[in-house]
């Protein structure tokens, strides 16, 4: 017997990507057994009054929400990855409504997003991207439009053939794709769209992907986590640290990261970075440019792995609004990032 088949090439990204095939037009099954669907959307005016409804999100559910800058063009997404948590008697009981059976849960999933599409299309214009819209979207988040991919017909191991042509070097320090060095930067916190926007501009000139991820906790998991988390702060003043956790849950709950990722030359590498903390230190917003994590943060940007860049605390949001890209009512403040890098 041999078990040489089982060996994983480490120096291969397609051994460490999720990505298995195509079960439905727009829907993807993983090759650990998860679910993956991609909604693109229309950013839109935030209101008080029209809200995406409410789900009981459960355990095993994430979501990336995706600013992708392109050349000339920018593009909103939301991906939903669905990994079921199979009984014994293999039903999934992590769903949005009623237990299902393992030979179900696809079509399970698909009825899910077919909900997703039409609960946001309430809010804002969107479509569930089908075929080879979904292979245009992750050749984005590998390369930034460095590469792509012609759908196969057979749409089986994505892994290897979106990532094929793309020479990726993630066992040095740095990561690199091709010639080009990545630049990570992480907001710690949830900046307001009106500051958003301003990045937005001040990033104009270069392709970049803009990642909101959010790992799902039910309302118990969270704040079973939250208080393990806080355990040890105001030690003898347990009523004091209640009122510091009381606002920090929402509707919706989890692990959530936000990171701006850009491939950048050698030579510009440098100059370009200095030019980000510059930005960033006007806004005076906390922020950090990934190194000790950076390959960390890079897998976990990617749609369908969630087992990446996993960092506490929990952090709640009122709705899933709030993870999607809108534009505010009231007036943006100015700053003048009209000349770019120099």
């Amino acid at each position: 017997m041999s078990l040489k088949e089982y060996d994983i090439d480490d120096s291969a990204i397609d051994e460490w990507l999720p990505w298995g095939g195509l079960i439905r037009p727009g829907v993807m099954k993983n090759k650990d057994d998860s679910f993956l669907g991609v909604i693109e959307y229309t950013p839109y005016i935030a209101s008080k009054y029209k809200k995406i409804k409410d789900r009981n999100y459960q355990n095993g559910w994430s979501f990336w929400s995706e600013k992708q800058h392109r050349q000339g063009s920018d593009h909103y997404f939301l991906t939903v990855s669905w990994n079921p948590f199979y009984t014994g008697d293999r039903k999934a009981e992590n769903t949005l409504t009623a237990p299902v059976r393992e030979k179900n849960a696809a079509d399970y999933f698909v009825k899910e997003m077919e909900t997703f599409v039409q609960e946001i299309s309430e809010v804002t214009a969107c479509h569930l991207l089908v075929y080879q819209e979904i292979l245009d979207f992750l050749s984005f988040t590998l390369s930034l439009g460095e590469k792509s991919a012609a759908m196969p017909e057979i749409p089986f191991y994505l892994d290897a053939l979106l990532s094929m042509d793309l020479n990726v070097n993630f066992l040095e320090n740095d990561l690199y794709v091709d010639d080009k060095k990545l630049l990570a930067i992480t907001l710690p916190s949830v900046a307001s769209m009106s500051i958003m926007n301003i990045l937005y501009k001040a990033f104009d000139k270069t392709p970049y992907r803009h990642v909101q991820r959010l790992l799902i906790f039910n309302k118990k998991a969270a704040l079973e986590d939250l208080e393990k988390y806080a355990a040890k702060w105001c030690s003898g003043r347990k009523s004091l640290r209640k009122i510091m956790l009381e606002d920090i849950l929402g509707n919706l709950n989890g692990y959530y990261s936000s990171t701006f990722l850009f491939l950048i030359g050698e030579k510009e590498y440098e100059r370009y970075r200095i030019y980000c903390q510059e930005v960033l230190n006007t806004l005076e917003i906390p922020y950090l440019f990934e190194q000790y994590n950076l390959k960390d943060v890079w897998w976990g940007s990617l749609p369908g792995i969630f087992r990446a860049n996993i960092n506490a605390p929990i952090a709640g949001f009122s709705h899933l609004d709030d993870l999607l890209i809108r534009y505010q009512e009231e007036k943006e403040a100015i700053l003048d990032v009209s000349a770019g890098p120099v």
